[in-house]
């Protein structure tokens, strides 16, 4: 692997990343409560930081591509640094609204820069760094709560964890600053890692045992291409209405705020411990079945702890396992079908997840509101069940309707 120092900040930034977007989920109720917010107004707050994430991701891949990884990894911790700076010392709604925007905006910039990283540093099992990568996201994402929840419990503030974030972000910033990066190559050519299941999915332009990199007009009329972006946009939409939503769901159930909060952390410690576990060995099981199956599994076990008795709440806990491999095997995927244009397509894949980020937890709330939240809720499963859908039809497509060639 070369590039060790930029993977490491890699990592580093998306453990941050991933607690941001949980500090958000665990304080909401706290900020309905200081700004007497109701619960369709709430979910309008939440999306705020997802429309921003939306924009950075719309521009971001293809500026990538054409400034360079390092340039845009700095510009998205800058944006990332001043939205959340801005949101722990937010002195009135306005600000934190404009906080949340910038934090989202800067966390589409990095998220690309880091993900378009890997094939740049790992040309080999690409699965795996994916995985590891997006792990990080899930540590942080387990570990923020705990920091969350002890903040409004003992210093009945939900601004501290927003400042711890703050000078962490500042301090990568830093080190990024004078850091050499890999340089962005629109051509490569390279084994394929096995399997990839090209009769199923097959995004690519072969040539013996070597990956050419593909047009983009090529990749636009990839039915892959549109499944990929279906799937990971759905499954955007159930992970953040859990992030959001199911504290407040537990909540609903019986479960205090503290407990709420720690199974929100056990969930990211499951779903962690799947893309460092599980995740390396996606490719023996096959990519998409990968996906198809982690969907299923999900949203059954989801539907078992919000429907059933009370002690099978667990079963959402349970759900992170296989919920966390899914979004980074998807990337993957997409890195494996449609080779040196990693950063553009991925760019345009979390584009699509970002509307599925921003509206969400906007139609959990808008549904919560008319219909109740165990109605609103459901959304989470539904979405799973449906992008589950989306990857086995291009896994059906017929590999002419799919050639690139």
């Amino acid at each position: 692997m070369n590039h060790r120092k930029p993977f490491m900040v890699a990592l580093a930034t998306m453990t941050l990343f991933g607690a941001l977007d949980m500090i958000r989920g665990v304080v909401a109720p706290s900020l309905r409560v200081d700004y007497a917010l109701s619960d369709a107004h709430l979910g309008m707050l939440l999306s705020v930081s997802a429309v921003g994430y939306l924009v950075a991701s719309l521009i971001s891949g293809w500026v990538t591509e054409r400034v360079g990884i390092k340039r845009g990894v700095t510009a998205g911790l800058f944006i990332m640094v001043v939205g959340v700076g801005l949101t722990a010392f937010a002195p009135s709604l306005a600000a934190l609204v404009v906080g949340y925007a910038l934090s989202g905006l800067g966390s589409g910039a990095m998220e690309i820069g880091t993900n378009a990283l890997i094939p740049l540093v790992a040309e080999q099992q690409q699965a795996r760094y994916f995985n590891a990568l997006h792990a990080c996201y899930g540590l942080g994402a387990t570990l923020s709560p705990f920091l969350a929840a002890w903040s409004l419990h003992a210093l009945h503030s939900w601004q501290v964890p927003y400042t711890v974030e703050f000078f962490g972000l500042l301090a990568l910033l830093i080190l990024v600053l004078p850091m050499r990066y890999p340089r962005v190559q629109h051509v490569v050519a390279r084994p394929l890692p096995p399997p990839l299941e090209e009769a199923a999915l097959s995004g690519i332009v072969a040539e013996g045992s070597t990956q050419a990199s593909v047009r983009m007009a090529e990749v636009y009329r990839s039915p892959v291409f549109y499944a990929l972006l279906v799937a990971i946009t759905l499954n955007v939409v159930a992970e953040t209405g859990v992030a959001n939503w199911m504290p407040t769901l537990l909540r609903h159930l019986g479960s205090t705020s503290a407990q709420s909060a720690l199974a929100l952390s056990w969930f990211y410690a499951l779903y962690t411990l799947g893309r460092l576990f599980i995740g390396p060995h996606v490719a023996r099981i096959g990519l998409v079945r990968s996906v198809v199956y982690a969907c299923l599994l999900s949203a059954v076990s989801m539907l078992i702890g919000q429907f059933g008795a009370h002690s099978l709440t667990f079963f959402m806990i349970l759900s992170g396992a296989s919920f966390g491999i899914i979004f980074p095997t998807i990337s993957a995927l997409a890195s494996e079908k449609f080779p040196g244009r990693t950063a553009s397509v991925l760019g345009l894949l979390f584009t699509s997840a970002g509307l599925g980020a921003a509206f969400g937890a906007s139609m959990i709330g808008w549904i919560t509101q008319i219909a109740g939240l165990m109605i609103g809720f459901s959304l989470v499963s539904a979405a799973l069940f449906l992008s589950a859908l989306a990857i086995a039809f291009a896994r059906r497509q017929p590999p002419e309707r799919d050639s690139l060639s």
